[in-house]
C-alpha cells in the first residue's frame, strides 16, 4: 500500500501543479487581450480626435470605418485587409466606428468577453461615457462607476458584451 501511495500522490500533485499554469496562462492571455484593446481604443480615439481636429472643427458625423481606414486613423492590429472590417483582440469581436449627429463619433465593440468586460470599460475613460449591452454610464459624475461598469458587464447572459466609447464633439 505505501509502495502504490507515493506514486498516486505525485501524480495528483503533477495534475494540480499543470491545471495552476495552465489557469495562469488563460488568465494572462486575458490581461494581454484587455491591455492590446485598451491600446487599440486610445490610438483609434486619438488618431480620430486628431484628424478631424487638424482640418479645421471637431465634425465626424460622417465618419465609419472605411473613412478612418483610407485617413490612416485605425491602428495596424485592427486591420483585417478587406477596407472596412475592424477586428477586435478576442475570437470573433469586432469594432465599427462611426460618427453621431452631434459631430462626435463612437467606437463599438461587439463580441468583447465578459471576463474581460470590467477590465477594458473601466481601463479606457471617454469623454462621453460608456454603454454596454445598452446601459449608460458617464464618468466624472460622481456616482461609483466602478460598480455600475460591473454590474453592466455581470448583467450579461452569453459570454460576450458590446462596449460603445462615446466622444462628444
Amino acid at each position: 500500500m505505501k509502495d502504490i501511495l507515493g506514486p498516486i500522490i505525485g501524480v495528483l500533485a503533477g495534475l494540480f501543479g499543470l491545471a495552476a499554469v495552465a489557469l495562469a496562462a488563460w488568465e494572462l492571455d486575458h490581461v494581454y487581450m484587455v491591455w492590446q484593446a485598451s491600446s487599440y481604443e486610445s490610438q483609434l480615439a486619438n488618431k480620430i480626435d486628431k484628424t478631424y481636429r487638424l482640418v479645421g472643427a471637431m465634425n465626424a458625423s460622417n465618419l465609419s470605418n472605411s473613412a478612418a481606414i483610407n485617413g490612416g486613423m485605425v491602428p495596424e492590429g485592427l486591420l483585417t485587409g478587406d477596407g472596412s472590417t475592424l477586428k477586435g483582440p478576442w475570437s470573433g469581436s469586432t469594432v465599427a466606428v462611426s460618427g453621431l449627429a452631434s459631430g462626435g463619433f463612437q467606437s463599438v465593440w461587439t463580441g468583447v468577453s465578459a471576463h474581460d468586460c470590467t477590465s477594458f470599460a473601466g481601463g479606457h475613460r471617454s469623454n462621453g461615457g460608456v454603454t454596454i449591452n445598452g446601459t449608460t454610464i458617464t464618468f466624472g459624475t460622481g456616482g461609483d462607476t466602478a460598480s455600475q461598469i460591473a454590474s453592466a458587464c455581470n448583467g450579461s447572459s452569453s459570454g460576450t458584451v458590446t462596449i460603445t466609447f462615446l466622444y462628444p464633439a
